[in-house]
């Protein structure tokens, strides 16, 4: 199972049950693997490789993004550009 968390200012990647460093997490996923976005403070965008995935996403809001592509998924916030993870889909 893997869960991007949005905090104020950080994406916070925890798969198998173990968080990784805030903006420093990365995943690699098999080709349809379906991860959770949870928004848990705060007005954030989900952002994949400098494309906005639908509406924002404000505080309490959760979105399963599918990943049904090889390669790999750069993840940001255009309301916080530091926040950072990364999706490698095989």
């Amino acid at each position: 199972d893997v869960k991007i968390e949005a905090h104020a200012n950080d994406w916070t990647v925890t798969a198998d049950g173990a968080a990784q460093p805030a903006n420093k997490g990365v995943v690699t996923v098999a080709k349809g693997t379906a991860v959770l976005f949870d928004s848990v403070v705060g007005l954030h965008t989900i952002t994949l490789n400098g494309k906005k995935d639908g509406a924002d996403l404000k505080q309490g809001d959760k979105r399963t993004i599918t990943f049904n592509d090889a390669g790999q998924f750069k993840i940001t916030c255009d309301y916080h550009p530091d926040m950072l993870a990364d999706v490698f889909v095989q």
